[in-house]
């Protein structure tokens, strides 16, 4: 129902906010639901746990590579490999810090 919707928003909202709604909102409901119904509600918890642990570094990498794709005007390559890096660094200082459960 998400993507019928948002794909008939589409047109109204524009493909920057569509982009957003489809890589956050609607994608992870769709895994979460396949999960739900493949495994369980535990299984589930722990992806939504995962995933607002690394939602921050996905949404460093899509920052880091829209303003070095647009704004900077990189090359495709360039603007890759600096998002990846910003991303991956970002996580491994978030994964040094957190605290191990015991």
């Amino acid at each position: 129902m998400l993507v019928v919707v948002l794909t008939a928003l589409a047109d109204r909202i524009g493909p920057q906010l569509s982009g957003i709604l489809t890589a956050f909102p609607v994608a992870t409901v769709v895994i979460g639901v396949f999960t739900q119904v493949q495994h369980g509600h535990e299984p589930v918890a722990a992806f939504f746990r995962g995933l607002i642990r690394g939602l921050h570094s996905f949404v460093l990498f899509c920052l880091v590579f829209s303003t070095a794709l647009g704004p900077l005007g990189l090359p495709l390559f360039p603007s890759v490999v600096s998002a990846l890096l910003a991303q991956l660094t970002f996580q491994a200082v978030l994964l040094s810090t957190a605290p191990t459960s015991a």
